[in-house]
């Protein structure tokens, strides 16, 4: 018995030692976990940008909304998340829209628009969002977005653009 209760004893000490010993890095310990729909929102916002954002060399400047209109900012945490060397996001508040573009209101530098305005969940894993993106007068999309929860990662399976402009 004191043999089991002496090797039980070292086990756990080993498996403790082992959890202890790791330690997440700084930006893991002031990052809040996202919600579900925040998860959704990022996984539709990362696709717009592949997809319409990177391809624009002229328009590094992304600003983020949600809902109707997109007059929303998105919660800080995943403004955070959505950060890249390749482009910088802001929340929609912080730019200004008009037939001419998009435009930060600090700097006046150019940018894009995404937003994604409403999702339905059809089911817990399987999700439908109405989302568009705007450059100016003459350039932007409304879609609607199939996102769906593949072994634990959200990921867009299709879109379906229902105006151009």
């Amino acid at each position: 018995m004191r043999t089991a209760t002496l090797y039980l004893g070292s086990c756990v000490l080993a498996v403790t030692l082992c959890c202890s010993s790791h330690r997440p890095l700084p930006a893991q310990q002031t990052r809040p976990e996202l919600s579900v729909k925040d998860k959704v929102r990022e996984c539709v916002f990362r696709y717009q940008f592949v997809t319409f954002g990177v391809k624009d060399k002229y328009n590094k400047h992304f600003f983020v909304g949600n809902g109707i209109q997109g007059k929303i900012d998105p919660a800080p945490p995943l403004i955070a998340k959505l950060q890249s060397r390749a482009y910088s996001v802001k929340g929609i508040s912080q730019c200004s829209q008009s037939p001419r573009g998009v435009f930060d209101m600090k700097t006046k530098a150019r940018g894009l628009a995404f937003v994604v305005e409403n999702m339905k969940f059809v089911s817990g894993e399987h999700v439908l969002v109405n989302a568009n993106f705007f450059r100016d007068g003459k350039g932007g999309n409304e879609a609607i977005y199939t996102v769906d929860n593949i072994k634990g990662r959200w990921k867009v399976t299709n879109c379906k653009i229902m105006e151009v402009s």
